[in-house]
């Protein structure tokens, strides 16, 4: 079993690894800056590198929405999940790579922000579980009578996709409660 466990939380990494390098790939510094100028210009903050995780959460949600935080992209950054962030006088260091691997990490994690730049990529699960989340609401009212493992194999066994995503935001929702996941 622990072998089981083992190959699949490697598979689900080169997952994870995979969705960061395809967009980031082989862009250089400059490549990946210039894709980011814009939501630093949305964001309303002089771009500058290497910058600090608060500034690439301001850089990501206020430019780009997503819903990241510092603990979030810290996270990641002690996993590797975007590339090697640097550290330095105790700080990360996040160059244009780095945040753009974080920036499409988010995408692809579906942190979208409530508002209309991300709305066409979200189920009506989805938008139902931020707009409770954004009035101190559960969209989920009896999560503590559900068991995880018994709601993964009823997503596995699952076919229907906006069945299988009400699922997952379940899920989600469920392990944000139990504070596994930020």
């Amino acid at each position: 079993m622990a072998q089981f466990h083992n190959r699949l939380e490697t598979k689900a990494m080169e997952t994870l690894m995979n969705t960061t390098e395809t967009v980031v790939g082989e862009l250089s510094e400059a490549d990946c800056a210039a894709r980011l100028a814009k939501l630093w210009n949305e964001a309303d903050v002089h771009s500058f590198y290497p910058c600090d995780s608060s500034t690439v959460v301001a850089v990501l949600r206020d430019g780009g929405r997503y819903d990241v935080s510092t603990e979030l992209l810290e996270a990641w950054a002690r996993s590797k999940s975007v590339g090697t962030v640097a550290i330095r006088s105790g700080k990360f260091e996040w160059h244009p790579s780095t945040m753009l691997a974080a920036g499409a990490l988010a995408n692809a994690s579906r942190l979208w922000l409530l508002d209309g730049i991300h709305f066409s990529k979200m189920t009506g699960c989805e938008l139902a579980d931020l707009q409770a989340r954004a009035v101190g609401q559960s969209l989920f009212s009896d999560l503590d009578d559900v068991d995880i493992r018994s709601l993964i194999g009823v997503i596995s066994n699952t076919a229907e996709r906006e069945q299988r995503s009400a699922l997952c935001c379940g899920l989600i929702a469920k392990l944000r409660k139990d504070g596994v996941i930020v």
